[in-house]
């Protein structure tokens, strides 16, 4: 069994009771297990910020409230299955 984000592992939880199965089931029939493939999430990411631009230059200029927009639309497009501090570290690399 793979690693699974905070926020997944109350949704599974919700799951295994509303569906009564075991977690590896529900693991495996709703995809809340992380993806650890660095490449797959810096493409991710990159295509995020290529989308974004505007809130990368937003970024540039201090607003904070950017990095938060890029950050949710990495992990919209992951459905939650990328960690959100290793995402938003990785943001921060690339737009500096």
């Amino acid at each position: 069994m793979g690693k699974i984000t905070d926020r997944n592992a109350e949704l599974a939880i919700r799951k295994m009771i509303e569906d009564r199965k075991p977690l590896a089931e529900v693991l495996k029939k709703y995809k809340l297990e992380k993806f650890e493939d660095s490449n797959r999430i810096n493409k991710m990411i990159r295509s995020v910020l290529k989308k974004n631009r505007l809130a990368v230059n937003d970024y540039r200029k201090g607003e904070d409230k950017a990095l938060h927009f890029l950050v949710g639309e990495v992990m919209r497009e992951a459905r939650g299955q990328v960690d959100a501090n290793e995402v938003r570290k990785t943001i921060l690399k690339l737009i500096k």
